[in-house]
């Protein structure tokens, strides 16, 4: 069992390869300073909304109404839920569990697929590490992950999720293929505008693995961000503890069982020119002994040397760009560079 000391670094940290879940199996009673949020600490219950909920689209309704409901939830909250998707409960449950069987392996069965993608290299697909922004942001959160390219599939997938990722991958690529249609026609645009590979064809499985922190009062399970996607298809387990922001306070992300939590991405933001806002969110650190599990998968350009910016159709005289065009590429790399926090794309390519 390893042995960890309060002023660990991030390198002896990443060193390990053991992520949070090892910190937890050794029994630490204090966590170390590198997961410090110095921001938890004006945590109170006035900056939480106990009155407001996640907007709820019934897929089964008219399409007027879906349309109107996508379109009221994704320019204000910039985040819904939806039911009657057709993936059953079990699917759900199911890909939820692999994910947190994997977090569980033995360490010497997890060690080999730790490693980071920091860019565009997908060539192994399957990526087990601790915070993506590691190296890049003022306070690491307390928790672990495995990012899975889902298209294409890599060849090698844990045994243990092979079945539920592969079955998860093909059912939120035909939900997000809807749902972009949904979405192109709340902008007025034909139905089909923001479909295909040119916004989907990059889809990026996140398996979150949140275990007990012993001073969870003190970090973030994940601080508060918003997704560099066009959309994000979330799933997660009764005690996620995951927020999302409306206004100045968060609101528990509480959904109804079954349903799945979209959640609208900086880069449809822009191509919306502001029309569409991403949702901010973060997960509370985990207290209780009960390890917990979301499941996130992130859709974007699956064409690195496309140039994107506010669609030519929602930018006139009256209604002028609101961010600069960009590559795709330089999009993606300044990403993994950059600490994940609200907007932090939005924020750079606007003008």
């Amino acid at each position: 069992m390893a042995s960890y000391s309060y002023d660990l670094s991030r390198d002896d940290f990443e060193s390990t390869k053991l992520g949070v879940k090892g910190l937890t199996d050794s029994r630490v009673k204090f966590i170390p300073d590198i997961f410090y949020h110095s921001d938890v600490s004006v945590i109170n219950l006035n900056e939480f909304d106990t009155v407001t909920t996640i907007p709820t689209v019934d897929l089964a309704e008219p399409h007027h109404n879906v349309v109107r409901k996508i379109w009221d939830a994704s320019s204000s909250l910039g985040a819904f839920q939806i039911v009657n998707h057709n993936i059953p409960k079990s699917h759900i449950d199911g890909i939820i569990q692999g994910i947190k069987n994997f977090h569980e392996l033995h360490p010497n069965d997890k060690m080999w697929w730790y490693g980071r993608d920091s860019s565009l290299n997908y060539d192994k697909g399957v990526y087990f590490y601790s915070n993506i922004d590691l190296f890049y942001s003022r306070a690491v959160s307390w928790q672990d992950m495995i990012q899975i390219r889902l298209s294409p599939l890599p060849v090698s997938i844990p045994d243990v999720c092979k079945n539920e990722v592969t079955q998860w991958s093909a059912e939120t690529r035909q939900i997000a293929e809807r749902l972009m249609g949904y979405l192109s026609e709340g902008l007025g645009l034909p139905d089909n505008k923001l479909k295909g590979d040119g916004y989907l064809g990059r889809g990026g499985l996140l398996g979150y693995y949140y275990p007990y922190c012993p001073e969870a009062v003190k970090t973030f399970a994940e601080a508060e961000h918003s997704d560099p996607g066009v959309i994000t298809i979330l799933v997660h387990d009764e005690d996620a503890a995951f927020q999302v922001k409306n206004g100045r306070k968060w609101l528990y992300a509480n959904t109804r069982p079954g349903a799945l939590l979209i959640i609208i991405g900086d880069l449809l933001q822009i191509i919306s020119n502001g029309q569409y806002k991403s949702g901010e969110h973060r997960v509370l650190a985990n207290g209780h002994k009960q390890a917990r599990s979301s499941v996130a998968v992130v859709y974007s350009s699956g064409y690195p040397e496309n140039i994107y910016g506010p669609l030519p159709e929602l930018v006139s005289a009256t209604n002028p760009a609101l961010y600069r065009a960009f590559r795709f590429s330089d999009y993606t790399n300044k990403f993994f560079r950059s600490e994940t926090a609200c907007k932090v794309m939005a924020n750079y390519y606007q003008i």
